[in-house]
């Protein structure tokens, strides 16, 4: 969402405040005759003509219908100012913000504060574009608003920038995260999932288990179908690895042929059924480059925190296939 300023906004009044007059430093004669000119003279209107070649400006009545735009105005959305005159403001909606957004700028606006944030309008033609807005009510002499300026200023390319870094950074966090290969975890992230999962058994007395899979005789499917073949029999082993685990669990590749996976289990029974499932899946045969190939692999599974407290002992028990779940129901 975007950040909002408010200020109050100016009364229109040809008086001023006595007491603070008072304290003022007398004026300089040069500068009021100045100031007389920019109420009534050329140089009024040549700062208007630079502000409206520089911002995008709108006026509209209190109940959000454009009376006003001009010439930037029209282009950046699209609609010529015949199709713009007369309409309610909310034909630039781009459905980017919610109604509670809107909400709180009128009624900001309404009380005669100044808003100003960053919004996002629909052009004529569906796109989006962004612009940082400056809106200033104009109050009439009974205090409340008669109209409303709007000031805008196009920011779109500078929000363009902002979103490719935070997918940058997200891409950077994902490369950090994942195996470049299978695009499942990696090693590293893999085992500070583990550390996180034994911290939160420790907390609530949850169980999981963790399976470790290494895929038999992988040299030879490497020297005899070519590393192609070896490639794709482990990003293959990973999407099943990841279907098995549902989306509950966690499934990484921890260098070469060896994978594992976290997955929610309550008991060695359900552990037990887990491991024949998973057996089953990865039993399935192997579309490789040239023809199909049934591998098979070894498994270790256990479960935590029976068979280990620590990540260390967890993956030296299923690494090592020190506790066979199937034989204890």
């Amino acid at each position: 969402m975007s950040q909002e300023n408010t200020r109050r906004s100016r009364k229109l009044s040809t008086g001023g405040d006595e007491s603070r007059s008072a304290a003022r430093p007398p004026a300089n004669p040069e500068h009021v005759d100045r100031l007389v000119s920019l109420r009534t003279g050329a140089e009024r209107d040549f700062i208007l003509d630079a502000l409206d070649e520089s911002a995008i400006v709108a006026i509209t009545d209190v109940k959000g219908t454009i009376i006003y735009v001009n010439r930037k105005f029209s282009e950046i959305s699209g609609y010529c100012t015949n199709e713009l005159i007369g309409q309610n403001h909310r034909i630039l909606n781009s459905g980017r913000h919610s109604k509670q957004f809107f909400r709180n700028m009128y009624r900001t606006i309404a009380r005669g504060t100044i808003w100003s944030g960053e919004i996002c309008n629909a052009r004529k033609d569906g796109s989006h574009y962004w612009v940082h807005t400056t809106i200033v009510p104009r109050i009439g002499t009974n205090g409340n608003a008669t109209s409303y300026v709007a000031i805008r200023f196009d920011i779109t390319e500078s929000k363009l920038v902002q979103t490719k870094l935070r997918e940058n950074r997200r891409r950077l966090r994902d490369a950090v995260r994942r195996d470049a290969l299978t695009g499942v975890s990696n090693r590293a992230h893999f085992t500070a999932t583990l550390g996180a999962y034994l911290k939160q058994s420790q907390l609530d007395g949850g169980r999981f288990a963790l399976a470790f899979v290494d895929v038999d005789n992988f040299k030879f499917i490497n020297d005899s179908y070519r590393h192609d073949a070896g490639d794709a029999v482990l990003r293959t082993l990973a999407q099943r690895l990841e279907t098995f685990a549902g989306g509950q669990g966690l499934v990484a590749r921890l260098g070469g042929d060896e994978f594992a996976a976290l997955l929610p289990c309550t008991s060695q029974a359900a552990a037990a059924a887990q491991l024949t499932d998973l057996m089953r899946s990865i039993r399935q045969p192997m579309r490789l480059p040239r023809g199909t190939l049934q591998c098979t692999v070894s498994v270790g599974l256990v479960l935590a925190p029976r068979h280990g407290k620590t990540g260390k002992t967890l993956m030296k028990a299923a690494d090592l296939g020190a506790v066979d779940i199937s034989r204890h129901p």
